[in-house]
């Protein structure tokens, strides 16, 4: 014989967050991405080569990370000639956080000390 369950009140669902907050974070938690979002931060712009030299991996490897910062909306690009300067979306870079600690607050309320 099977117990029955009890019942439980439904509750709603916290908001996650949405698809492109969710792609702007998993771009920029990658450690690499990271820095460069950092470099970025510090020197305002800077071409492929320029972001290379402050990394011990491939330029084909940082031009990967860039596209895919660039894909998730945190990097933008500008063509000067045959260079392609990167730029920091600090605008993007800082919603995105606020949204991913908004959805968390939502989810799991921070506890308060007694």
């Amino acid at each position: 014989m099977t117990r029955p369950r009890p019942s439980r009140g439904r509750t709603a669902r916290p908001a996650a967050p949405d698809a492109d907050t969710v792609e702007a974070v998993v771009a920029a938690a990658e450690p690499t991405r990271l820095q460069i979002l950092f470099l970025l931060g510090r020197r305002r712009r800077l071409c492929v080569g320029d972001i290379a030299r402050g990394f011990t991996i491939s330029r084909p490897a940082v031009s990967h990370h860039l596209k895919v910062l660039k894909t998730s909306g945190l990097v933008r690009t500008e063509r000067e000639g045959q260079e392609i300067y990167y730029t920091v979306q600090m605008d993007r870079l800082i919603d995105t956080l606020r949204a991913l600690a908004d959805s968390l607050e939502r989810c799991c309320p921070p506890r308060r000390a007694r």
